[in-house]
């Protein structure tokens, strides 16, 4: 009969007998995770923050930053700093569009041919004339009483070596061919002659009696007789049109008139 003072040694002896195959294999596993923990080289910025973790015999908890959700815009140019962390896959770096970025109101037209530019995110290529340094004919010439106004003949660029030109013979027709405008209030009209006065070496100037229409709104004809060089009877008719509102004139005798026309609003 065992004595009650050997029963607890007794009873461990038959335990570790009975399960000693399975703690030694715990105790093993136990040394194994002691003896390979100085190989551990884990700091709490390299946990999460808030988690825990054991380096070697050393509990550490995280502080690594917490990046959830991270939203960033970007126009052409920038960058965007990734910030040190965790990152949990649900934050997005977007590019902003070429169209926002382009907001221009060019159109081919306003681009000089050849060029590009990007406007509302299209490239657009240019498609006006370069006239740079060209000498053009004027479509149109005009007069006002102070002023010529050539009218370029195709829209285009134009530099400061472009030139428009308009033949000579056309300056002296611009009254004529002048347009009334609505508002106009009165025509007067006159001519001069530049001649050589008889047994006179220089040139002399004449006027004829200005013409004055004042009712635009009926037809009229006049016809202004001039005298020069002694007994040469010239005559100028002046002949008003109210439906086209145009003043014509004609001559007949010596000489060459110069015909003035101003509209008077």
């Amino acid at each position: 009969m065992v004595d009650d003072g050997w029963k607890k040694p007794v009873f461990i002896l038959k335990w570790m007998n009975k399960y000693f195959d399975s703690l030694m294999e715990k105790l093993d596993a136990i040394q194994n995770m002691f003896g390979t923990s100085g190989d551990a080289d884990v700091s709490s910025a390299d946990i999460r923050l808030g988690k825990k973790a054991y380096n070697g015999t050393t509990l550490v908890t995280g502080t690594m930053p917490e990046n959830v959700a991270v939203a960033e815009t970007l126009a052409a140019g920038e960058a965007y700093v990734i910030p040190q962390g965790y990152h949990d896959g649900t934050g997005k770096v977007t590019a902003d569009s070429l169209a926002s970025q382009t907001d221009g109101t060019a159109t081919a037209a306003q681009i000089l041919s050849g060029k590009t530019a990007y406007v509302d995110g299209k490239k657009v290529t240019g498609s006006m004339g370069n006239k740079a340094g060209t000498t053009v004919e004027a479509s149109a010439v005009t007069q006002d009483d102070t002023n010529t106004y050539f009218n370029v003949p195709a829209a285009g660029y134009y530099d400061t070596n472009s030139k428009v030109y308009t033949p000579n013979s056309n300056l002296g027709k611009l009254k004529e061919c002048m347009e009334l405008t609505n508002n106009t209030k009165m025509i007067i009209a006159y001519a001069y002659f530049n001649f050589i006065p008889y047994n006179c070496n220089q040139e002399s100037v004449a006027y004829v009696e200005p013409v004055i229409i004042s009712d635009l709104k009926s037809d009229a004809t006049i016809a202004k007789h001039y005298y020069h060089q002694h007994s040469i009877d010239s005559i100028i008719t002046f002949t008003y049109n109210s439906t086209n509102q145009e003043l014509t004139t004609n001559y007949t005798g010596t000489g060459t008139p110069i015909i003035v026309k101003k509209y008077y609003e």
